[in-house]
């Protein structure tokens, strides 16, 4: 069996997220492997045509993003004390930038 030295948790805030806090940990412990905590924004607020006004891109708010990375250094504070945890709030496709985390590649930190 291939030792594991890392895991990557993506983390979107969802109960089903949330859920899966106590697995990471088992995995962890076994294995003493650091946990890296990754939460996704994505830059652009979609809003869809509502029929009076025509669909269209914003920007995120910096605070929104600002207040998505305090919510990471919260999240599992408790739940993960003890184990070593770094937590990482990127910017962009969080599909990309969760396949670009795990290959180790740079990525748009915020």
């Amino acid at each position: 069996m291939l030792p594991i030295s890392r895991i990557l948790f993506p983390v979107d805030f969802s109960e089903s997220c949330t859920e899966m806090i106590p697995y990471v940990k088992v995995i962890a412990a076994e294995y003493k492997a650091e946990i890296t905590l990754l939460n996704v924004v994505d830059p652009l607020i979609r809003i869809p045509d509502t029929g009076v006004a025509p669909a269209a891109l914003l920007p995120q708010p910096r605070w929104l993003i600002s207040q998505e990375a305090e919510k990471l250094e919260s999240f599992g504070k408790e739940e993960l004390d003890g184990f070593p945890v770094r937590r990482l709030v990127y910017e962009g496709d969080p599909e990309m930038q969760i396949v670009a985390t795990a290959q180790g590649e740079k990525s748009q930190l915020v």
